[in-house]
């Protein structure tokens, strides 16, 4: 997509600036800039979005859009996010967060979804276990807000150690509840900072009865906003263009792609920190060792129609359900998309890393997430030390908890940043060797989140 609008292109007064990578970081700082600047967005996939993913699936003669990477969002904990999408014109609906987990060697199920749920059978009605899961949850919402003001290295697991929390509401609730929060295996989701689940916990009411939830989805497939930002955006949208080098020098900031170099005033890194790190030549220690302290997994996503991932019993259906397999004690989160999305049809399931092959599938996707981790902690408290240094800014959701809202507001904080410095920049000498008009060519890794 190729999409030079910009009515301020070419114009010897204004300053020209890139950003690369077009997931939401990206595409928030391109919007914020592009009043100011003559902004030119890199994507190196064929589409906008990163993780914002909206499949078409024709089934029974009928188009039905499913959403595979980022889905919902709560006004509390999607603020920035929220407005922008009313700014810009974007309908959403209302959904809800309802959670299940089935445990069948152990005879486990229930959801979240209302007490009889909870309760799905006169065993767990008479056990004690269960009850002091439910004791445990409801402890630690009423501990989140002064949880969530811990600062320094305390990750979730400790914490529930530290505090007596039970076996069951550690490894039967929050454990799979972390594992799908942010796309980590059981194992190591516990590792997950105490302040980000505290957080998230306070701020977004993931367990609110369905009839009182404020969770929102995107109408028609989260890919909408994405569109509605391409009519607007007045600058240059190139997807298919991967950035390979980016060379800073005292007057300018050169991108070199596959078939060109062009030379910006100024960059934003929008891109996943260790792609940040691979693309910038001569790399400060400070910058290789800040982004390069936080790590990725590669997660696989599979949208399929498989009612065998579900719990066993209907009425648990939730909008997020984990499945914990007795050998490996490894937790798989199923995502039903009918009920997160509000889809009147067949059945859409999409599961995380599913251990073995489901039935009717779809579509298949793989998404990069960021392990929030002490050394991933450790490295968001320097980011001053990086930021707005040599011409180029950093953003992403790896700043923060790894969510939608973290990227947005990232993007714009870094746009803000690189706007209020951008007068003391001495200007850029000109356009380099391809200007604006080339073709960018192919490109297969993603640049974005």
């Amino acid at each position: 997509m190729n999409n030079p609008k910009s009515p301020t292109q070419g114009a010897a007064d204004v300053r020209r600036v890139a950003v690369v990578g077009g997931g939401i970081s990206g595409v928030a700082a391109a919007h914020r800039l592009a009043e100011s600047v003559d902004v030119t967005l890199f994507e190196a996939q064929r589409r906008l979005g990163g993780h914002t993913d909206s499949h078409s699936v024709w089934v029974e003669d009928k188009v039905y859009t499913i959403d595979t990477g980022f889905v919902a969002f709560h006004p509390s904990g999607h603020a920035s996010f929220c407005q922008w999408l009313a700014q810009i014109g974007v309908p959403t609906q209302r959904t809800d967060m309802t959670f299940s987990v089935r445990a069948d060697e152990e005879g486990l199920e229930y959801s979240t979804i209302g007490w009889r749920t909870f309760f799905s059978s006169s065993e767990l009605l008479f056990s004690l276990k269960h009850w002091r899961l439910l004791w445990d949850w409801q402890r630690f919402h009423m501990e989140a807000p002064k949880a969530a003001e811990h600062q320094g290295l305390v990750n979730a697991g400790e914490y529930f150690r530290q505090n007596n929390y039970s076996e069951r509401f550690v490894q039967r609730h929050m454990a799979p509840l972390c594992a799908a929060l942010w796309a980590q295996s059981q194992a190591s989701a516990l590792d997950t900072p105490l302040q980000h689940l505290a957080s998230i916990v306070q701020n977004q009411k993931i367990f609110q009865h369905p009839t009182q939830s404020l969770w929102q989805v995107v109408s028609g497939g989260a890919s909408q906003y994405l569109e509605v930002f391409a009519e607007q955006f007045p600058g240059d949208i190139r997807c298919n263009s991967r950035v390979l080098r980016v060379l800073r020098t005292d007057s300018s900031v050169v991108l070199e792609t596959e078939h060109e170099s062009l030379e910006f005033d100024a960059v934003i890194m929008a891109c996943h920190s260790d792609q940040a790190l691979d693309a910038l030549v001569e790399p400060t220690t400070a910058e290789t060792n800040v982004l390069g302290a936080i790590k990725y997994m590669d997660n696989q996503v599979v949208l399929h129609g498989d009612a065998t991932y579900m719990p066993r019993d209907p009425r648990n259906w939730s909008s997020w359900n984990a499945r914990i397999d007795a050998q490996s004690g490894r937790s798989e989160t199923t995502y039903w998309m009918n009920r997160v999305q509000g889809i009147r049809g067949p059945q859409f399931f999409i599961t995380l890393n599913p251990q073995s092959t489901p039935k009717r599938i779809w579509t298949e996707r793989k998404y990069r997430h960021p392990v929030l981790d002490a050394d991933a902690y450790q490295a968001q408290q320097r980011r001053a030390q990086i930021n707005g240094l040599d011409r180029t800014f950093y953003c992403g959701a790896y700043w923060g908890m790894g969510g939608h809202e973290d990227g947005f507001r990232s993007g714009v904080d870094a746009a803000e940043q690189l706007l209020a410095k951008l007068p003391s920049l001495s200007r850029s000498t000109g356009q380099g060797q391809g200007g604006y008009a080339a073709d960018m060519g192919n490109a297969d890794q993603s640049q974005g989140g």
